[in-house]
């Protein structure tokens, strides 16, 4: 099957810092056009340019991070103090292995939503309190394991998009367009705007197809 990662450029969602190498891990790495503008940091900028930087990819894994120099291991390159450079393969939380969200007596925090922790807490809070028992908690709130492989995409995905489609109930769609961690707050507000309606004739048609392709995948 095509790699997860390939996709159309206007349309990714992830973003390869080599084109001509196919990953084999997924750290989840998240950067946002625009993001630390204090700093002088444009990931917009960023992205294209990392492509271009393909001769010092080459020269191997960083060994060493200096104050004017990057030691690498086949080379080094500059930087200097007004550079951060931060190791997007190091593991940014811990991934013990899945288990109930809601158990007897304990809240295990875990992904629900792929990717977003913050609502993934937030929302196993106001299922807690809306909810009386464990295994209807559990329903509307899977655990999503962190990725981990490339592959991993299909898996989080999956379990992403079969929660979104138990969280119809009016308390918790109500919840969801009430919370600023919920990204598709308010879509409501712009339901008369023909591009709206249009990429949402889109989507509906074409979820269940993906979903039942990501289920076939997993």
């Amino acid at each position: 099957m095509p790699h997860p990662h390939d996709q159309d450029d206007e349309l990714t969602v992830h973003d390869l810092v080599d084109d001509a190498v196919v990953p084999d891990a997924q750290p989840v790495t998240v950067v946002v056009p625009g993001e630390f503008p204090d700093i002088g940091i444009r990931a917009a900028r960023i992205l294209p340019q990392r492509r271009k930087r393909s001769q010092d990819r080459k020269r191997g894994r960083v060994r060493r991070l200096g104050t004017d120099t990057i030691t690498l291991a086949g080379g080094s390159i500059p930087t200097d103090r007004r550079q951060i450079h931060v190791d997007c393969s190091a593991a940014g939380l811990p991934a013990p292995p899945p288990r109930p969200i809601f158990e007897p007596g304990r809240i295990a925090l875990q992904l629900i939503r792929a990717y977003q922790p913050t609502f993934s807490a937030a929302l196993a809070a106001f299922v807690e309190t809306a909810r009386t028992h464990d295994t209807e908690r559990n329903a509307l709130c899977p655990a999503n394991p962190y990725p981990s492989a490339a592959e991993d995409w299909i898996r989080t995905t999956l379990i992403s998009q079969q929660a979104q489609a138990a969280w119809s109930a009016p308390d918790i769609s109500g919840w969801l367009d009430r919370s600023r961690l919920d990204a598709a707050r308010g879509i409501g507000d712009h339901a008369a705007d023909p591009r709206l309606q249009a990429s949402l004739h889109r989507l509906f048609a074409s979820m269940k197809p993906a979903v039942d392709n990501l289920a076939r995948l997993a």
